[in-house]
């Protein structure tokens, strides 16, 4: 760990970095940063109208919650599952649908029975890239849950900015990136608080439809644009940029 964060500053003049922690610590190094995070790319994420009846059975009259993720207990889908769990107590307007694989897929399915979630959840596994674009379109609410830890913290979660153009709202907590990049856009939990995920889930249902984001430009954050500001950014000399500055987009 400590040689992956020393080795940039050792033999790099200046940087480009992924993760928003990241690059403030190495901006505190002295050398001029770019930050420059995930994206999405547009062309993958479309409707597949001859899909999207498909989608709708599955969806039927109910709202969406959707996961897409590794199914293990640090990526936070027990936790989800509870929350679920305890929203359905309250509301039954809902299905929750659950994309990915992991080391605990069993123990969620598993937790999921336990606690009587048939007929509101439904694992998906693996669903296709080419798929994502209709179910997204369906959603109403997208879950991305992250943890006050270490790996969390340095991380920048991918699905995050898949979600981004279809302009839905985005459970998750004031950790990392995620919170860097929604800001006031997000909807935000406590990790561990269930009953605080239950009510945020079920104010984020209440509220699709017709919510529209406050301040993030959702446009902003293709791999095209991305592109564009990586060869503008290494077309300055170095000798202009100040050091530790660090450039964000």
């Amino acid at each position: 760990h400590r040689d992956l964060h020393s080795f940039p500053t050792r033999r790099s003049s200046d940087l480009e970095c992924h993760y928003s922690a990241l690059a403030r610590r190495l901006g505190r190094k002295g050398l001029p940063i770019l930050y420059h995070p995930y994206a999405y790319n547009p062309k993958t994420l479309t409707c597949d109208t001859a899909l999207l009846p498909a989608v709708q059975r599955a969806k039927g009259n109910k709202r969406m919650l959707l996961y897409m993720g590794t199914l293990a207990k640090n990526y936070g889908i027990l936790d989800l599952l509870k929350g679920v769990k305890a929203l359905s107590l309250r509301r039954n307007d809902f299905v929750f649908h659950v994309f990915g694989r992991g080391r605990h897929a069993v123990e969620a399915s598993q937790l999921a029975a336990e606690m009587s979630l048939q007929g509101v959840v439904q694992f998906d596994g693996y669903v296709a890239e080419a798929s994502l674009g209709t179910w997204f379109s369906c959603a109403d609410v997208f879950l991305a849950p992250v943890f006050d830890t270490i790996q969390d913290k340095a991380r920048c979660p991918s699905k995050v900015y898949m979600y981004l153009p279809f302009e839905k709202p985005i459970v998750t907590c004031k950790i990392g990136d995620p919170y860097d990049l929604l800001a006031s856009d997000g909807f935000y939990f406590r990790p561990g608080d269930i009953d605080g995920l239950a009510e945020v889930m079920s104010r984020a249902l209440d509220k699709a439809g017709e919510w529209k984001p406050a301040s993030l430009k959702f446009a902003e954050h293709t791999w095209d644009n991305r592109t564009r500001q990586f060869l503008d950014w290494i077309d300055v000399p170095y000798c202009e940029k100040r050091r530790g500055e660090t450039h964000e987009f």
